[in-house]
């Protein structure tokens, strides 16, 4: 019952305490993945031979990129399009959310394990956009700004560790 009346909140509530909150469920969702991966210390697998930590250099054209015209394209793409998909064809919930994040993950392919953490963030924001467009509660404006306040997270991290651990 409280997970119901947790989803209630979160498709009623305002745009900023929705975002927060989809933020901090971005990093829940990750958790048990990272945690297994350390544990049986799986090794990453990249794609192009850097960590996706390494691969950026923190500028504003960077930040524009990551915390403004990524969450707006993204949230186009691989939310309000198959948001659209599922009310014009009536496409089962789940199986949308499931596409949804599979695209969602495989444009994010610096490793595997980027890959496959991804995916989790994006089934996560094809939920909320469906709980919140089933609500007529902004769906876009809310998850692209969740999708910034997730990045802005790790840019920090990876601002921190470029300039002071480096």
């Amino acid at each position: 019952m409280r997970l119901k009346q947790f989803t209630a909140w979160l498709s009623k509530t305002n745009v900023f305490y929705f975002a927060l909150t989809m933020c901090a469920l971005t990093f829940v969702v990750r958790l048990p993945y990272s945690i297994i991966t350390e544990i049986f210390n799986i090794t990453d697998i990249s794609f192009d031979g850097k960590l996706p930590e390494t691969r950026f250099t923190i500028d504003l054209y960077f930040l524009y990129r990551v915390l403004i015209e990524a969450p707006l394209l993204e949230t186009l793409l691989f939310q309000s399009i198959f948001f659209f998909i599922y009310r014009v064809f009536e496409i089962n919930k789940w199986i949308i959310i499931t596409i949804s994040a599979l695209a969602f993950a495989f444009i994010h392919y610096y490793s595997l394990h980027y890959v496959i953490g991804t995916f989790f963030v994006g089934f996560l924001f094809m939920y909320g956009y469906i709980l919140r467009g089933d609500n007529k509660k902004r769906p876009f404006l809310s998850i692209a700004l969740a999708h910034c306040f997730t990045n802005i997270v790790p840019v920090t991290a990876t601002f921190i560790k470029q300039n002071f651990f480096m």
